[in-house]
């Protein structure tokens, strides 16, 4: 049985030189269109203003989001949908501990939470919280464990079969 080049014949076995041929191929550059979500608050004004984002900066627009007072978690404060631009704004009663959940529909969601305090200084907008991306090292070591759990799954089943 050839099994691929010559190097791969050393390897003996036919499923340890498949697993090693697919990890060579995953090693090739491909986009992907696999992302995850972040989020900006825009606004420390009367208004509170949200943005919500894909990893890869596209805006979740029109995407689901419910509103949660600090003072009844169970009942949402506002619900609605973000713009086109993935922004959300709603006006808090009260201060506390805000709750925010996302979702688009197809998997993504974001779930945080914004303090919100009586502020004096509402003529100057900033971004005052944003969420932060997982780190370039730490995106590969999970996709490693990730593919290497999968294959380590498919042996599993396969030695059960036989």
């Amino acid at each position: 049985m050839y099994c691929g080049p010559t190097w791969c014949l050393m390897l003996k076995s036919k499923t340890v030189c498949t697993v090693f041929l697919l990890s060579l191929l995953m090693l090739l550059p491909v986009s992907v269109s696999a992302h995850g979500t972040g989020y900006r608050q825009l606004s420390n004004a009367k208004a509170i203003s949200v943005e919500f984002y894909y990893s890869t900066g596209e805006p979740m627009l029109f995407a689901e989001v419910f509103v949660f007072s600090p003072q009844d978690k169970q009942m949402e404060f506002q619900n609605g949908r973000t713009d086109k631009k993935g922004r959300f704004s709603f006006y808090p009663d009260c201060s506390g501990n805000w709750q925010i959940i996302v979702k688009d529909g197809m998997g993504h969601s974001v779930n945080t939470s914004f303090d919100v305090e009586n502020s004096k200084d509402n003529n100057n907008p900033t971004i005052l919280k944003t969420s932060k991306k997982m780190p370039l090292p730490q995106s590969i070591i999970t996709g490693i464990g990730i593919i290497f759990g999968l294959f380590g799954t498919m042996a599993l089943l396969s030695k059960k079969r036989k």
